[in-house]
């Protein structure tokens, strides 16, 4: 508590003051022992909450391992594909959005399962994909796509926008490569 003057100026013998009080909060806390205790019971488990009803518990927990499948997905819709909230107002709009990143991630997961299966059948148990020509066992879509990066054709103009020549891209050996395990013929970007 402290006192203050009503008003500006030099105090004299008819200043008046005001009290101030200023409330102070603490916050004060008891751990109770039953409830610590109560928790402790169940820690580390978690509810599984499916949908079926012919899983047995131990299916449940199976089809619950299985979910880093899904989050890989995820994984890529956030990360590679960048999907973000956007303000679109019409919801078809939306729905189209959203449908040409599914597309992509369906694409996406045909290549990967596309390029495991020929490794496998080929017995190629990794390609060169890292940098320093390491290898990959199990090559993800975007480190497939990165290799292709810089595959450009140029194309030459005149002054008068005719084409003069066109120069098809060189592929490198591991592109070549990546395009055999893929089964795409490497014409197609000649």
């Amino acid at each position: 508590m402290r006192h203050r003057q009503e008003t500006r100026g030099r105090p004299g013998a008819n200043t008046r003051y005001r009290r101030i009080e200023t409330i102070r909060h603490r916050l004060r806390f008891d751990v109770r022992e039953d409830l610590v205790a109560s928790d402790a019971c169940s820690d580390g488990c978690w509810p599984l909450i499916t949908s079926e009803r012919d899983l047995t518990c131990a299916q449940v927990l199976i089809a619950y391992k299985c979910q880093p499948n899904l989050e890989r997905r995820n994984h890529m819709l956030k990360g590679p594909q960048e999907v973000a909230p956007l303000f679109l107002r019409d919801p078809a709009r939306i729905e189209g959005l959203m449908t040409c990143h599914f597309i992509a991630l369906v694409v996406q997961a045909i290549v990967e399962r596309e390029i495991r299966r020929q490794m496998a059948s080929r017995k190629l148990d990794e390609i060169p994909l890292y940098p320093e020509g390491r290898g990959c066992s199990a090559p993800s879509a975007p480190r497939i796509f990165a290799i292709f990066n810089g595959v450009a054709r140029q194309h030459l103009m005149d002054d008068h926008g005719h084409l003069v020549q066109t120069f098809p891209p060189e592929l490198t050996t591991l592109q070549q490569t990546v395009l055999e395990l893929l089964r795409v013929p490497a014409s197609s970007y000649q």
